[in-house]
């Protein structure tokens, strides 16, 4: 069904034209999939039932997140109607059922936009009447019971009150906020403990802090990294901590024991600019990162670095 119109008949090539302004929610077999013109939810039927994919936010002057299977063949994008124009599409989270949230970063009214699996919008404005202004929301993060922490990277000049840790349930309603000490850049990116209380975040400085989410309380920090700025994190099943600075990302264990680093160079990131990404692979095996403006995604070995 495209624009309305149930009577359309014709050649593939008219789905590809039509396929920016038009196409949404879309099931098809035209053995096109990938073609740039793709954008909306595409249900590919011409790949295995059990073909992977990976999402990447477009973090400069593109609107959307783009999906790619796993062995970096591109299917198409996923629109983020972000209206603040050539904002980046910062961080991703995965909810419980399978639901994709993308923050927005620059808007300050939209909020994160929410999609199904396949990419299809959910919750196109989530949060909207929770009466929240975000500021630079950049990270998201779910609990097991499906509520929401999203973290904040807000401007140079922003106070620790003007970018906290806000908390959603499933549908938008704000539940908590939590004001933290914050160094150059909020709560940039954000972690919660498996043992969901114990909050990890970066401000773009050096530093991991840690907050309790069940108590309110300021933590010590967890540790103090040689390099900075530093970005994204993930905490392994293990509970070891990685975390994406601008030339290395490091391996800490769950007592602020340093493990390890995977250098820039080693997964091959020429760009000066450096690292930005971290997610970890379902497999428990291998990690995905990327450059901040490089636009280059690598999948390497936890166990060596070996991309």
């Amino acid at each position: 069904k495209i624009n309305g119109d149930t009577s359309v008949e014709g050649d593939e090539d008219f789905v590809v034209e039509l396929g920016r302004a038009h196409l949404e929610n879309a099931a098809f077999g035209n053995n096109r999939s990938g073609h740039l013109s793709m954008v909306g939810t595409i249900l590919t039927d011409d790949l295995p039932d059990s073909t992977q994919y990976l999402l990447a936010a477009q973090r400069v002057g593109q609107n959307g997140v783009r999906r790619y299977s796993s062995d970096g063949l591109f299917l198409d994008t996923w629109l983020t109607e972000n209206t603040a124009g050539a904002s980046p599409n910062a961080g991703m989270c995965f909810a419980p059922n399978g639901d994709v949230m993308v923050t927005r970063f620059n808007s300050t009214t939209d909020g994160p936009i929410l999609f199904s699996r396949n990419g299809a919008p959910r919750l196109r404005r989530f949060a909207t009447g929770s009466g929240v202004q975000f500021n630079s929301h950049e990270s998201c993060f779910y609990d097991p019971s499906g509520n929401i922490y999203i973290g904040q990277a807000g401007v140079l000049s922003s106070t620790d009150a003007d970018v906290p840790v806000l908390k959603f349930s499933a549908s938008g309603v704000l539940l908590d906020t939590f004001e933290v000490p914050t160094g150059e850049r909020g709560t940039d990116w954000i972690e919660l403990d498996a043992n969901q209380c114990t909050l990890y975040y970066t401000s773009e400085d050096s530093d991991v802090r840690r907050y309790d989410v069940c108590t309110h309380q300021v933590m010590t920090d967890f540790t103090s990294l040689p390099e900075a700025p530093c970005y994204a994190l993930r905490q392994l099943p293990n509970r070891d901590l990685m975390i994406t600075c601008i030339n290395n990302i490091f391996r800490y264990d769950q007592n602020a024991v340093y493990i390890r680093a995977y250098s820039r160079e080693s997964l091959g990131e020429s760009d000066p600019d450096g690292l930005y990404a971290i997610q970890l692979d379902p497999d428990g095996e291998t990690f995905w990162t990327g450059g901040v403006t490089s636009g280059r995604v690598v999948r390497a070995r936890l166990d060596d670095g070996t991309v």
